[in-house]
């Protein structure tokens, strides 16, 4: 077994490999040297190829190793090999980044590899061939910072907002059933007694309802306090277009801007049954109260997903307390800045 330091400096190269001499193998071996290669120094890495490990079309268990452990790595999904879309699936389990890479005039992927981020190239043209060098480059440079492009991590977010977002909820129906608790008591009629001998009052109904209703100001505010120091309020309404029940979100200053955002798009797909762009592309936040937008820096970067944002949410301006709503992103001046509709 490799050492775990080797793995850290290694770039593996999921590929079809074909026959010694032949036409697939010609063409694994260009890739392998002017762009995989030069890719992975470009990060401080080495490039590593499966048959380099083992005999081709064996996945053995040294080949799972590194597919489990590498730093990085890049796949090629030209030809549909079954032994590539097999380590692929590993790599994606492991949830480490893994660039996918396929031929110009390869025919249309599966539908779940679709929906991933591609880049197809041309071996044989030069400027093609660079530019699909510059983009594995940016493409693992963002998964070695944690962006990891997976649907297995997709997912078990996902799973994670929904019961994240069930907690959220039981907290609300907790506090409401608190609120409505302390009300019922401190406004019983013992209580109310007690507070007016106490006061020195004269004992009347009049007397009696004022004490209830000052009793009730002063628990709306002790409620409202209290959401205010642990919630952060959303407001889907102005986005869906019409009144919706907002969100209260549990306050964590030390979330990141991405995490949140992944938090509310969560909820929002729930609302809106079409499949939303990147923050900022369909939909921004805004203060309630100043109308200005929040995170106007995690704007869609043009790859159908919003700038990875790790600034804790108390440091990019999110308080307790705050109201905040979800909204259509203002008109840009310019037509080099224009947002999409949905």
């Amino acid at each position: 077994m490799d050492s775990l330091a080797d793995f850290e400096r290694e770039c593996f190269f999921i590929a079809p490999l074909g026959e010694e001499g032949g036409g697939v193998r010609t063409r694994s071996d260009l890739i392998l040297e002017f762009i995989v290669r030069p890719a992975a120094q470009e990060l401080g890495l080495w490039a590593v190829r499966g048959d380099e490990l083992a005999a081709p079309g064996q996945i053995t268990h040294r080949v799972i190793d590194h597919l489990l452990h590498a730093r990085t790595a890049i796949a090629d999904l030209t030809g549909r090999n079954p032994n590539v879309y097999y380590e692929l699936a590993v790599r994606h389990m492991a949830q480490l980044p893994v660039a996918l890479i396929v031929a110009a005039d390869e025919q249309p992927l599966p539908f779940d590899i679709q929906q991933m981020n591609v880049i197809r190239f041309d071996h044989r043209d030069l400027k093609s061939a660079d530019e699909c060098r510059r983009s594995i480059v940016r493409h693992l440079s963002a998964g070695i910072s944690g962006f990891v492009d997976s649907p297995i991590t997709a997912v078990r977010e996902m799973a994670q907002l929904s019961t994240e977002n069930k907690i959220d909820q039981a907290v609300s129906e907790l506090l409401g059933r608190m609120k409505e608790t302390f009300y019922d008591t401190a406004t019983s009629r013992p209580a109310i007694a007690d507070m007016i001998r106490t006061m020195e009052m004269p004992r009347s109904r009049k007397t009696e309802r004022n004490v209830e209703v000052a009793l009730e100001a002063v628990l709306n505010k002790a409620a409202d306090r209290t959401r205010d120091a642990v919630f952060v309020e959303v407001d889907p309404g102005p986005l869906v277009g019409h009144v919706a029940q907002t969100w209260l979100l549990r306050y964590d200053g030390k979330q990141t801007v991405t995490a949140f955002l992944k938090n509310i798009l969560f909820k929002l797909t729930k609302e809106i049954p079409l499949a939303l762009p990147g923050y900022g592309s369909t939909w921004v936040l805004r203060d309630s109260v100043t109308g200005e937008e929040l995170f106007p820096g995690g704007r869609d970067n043009g790859t159908g997903g919003p700038q990875k944002d790790e600034r804790p949410i108390a440091e990019a301006g999110v308080l307790p307390g705050m109201c905040i709503e979800a909204v259509r992103p203002r008109r840009p001046t310019q037509a080099s800045d224009t947002a999409h509709t949905l």
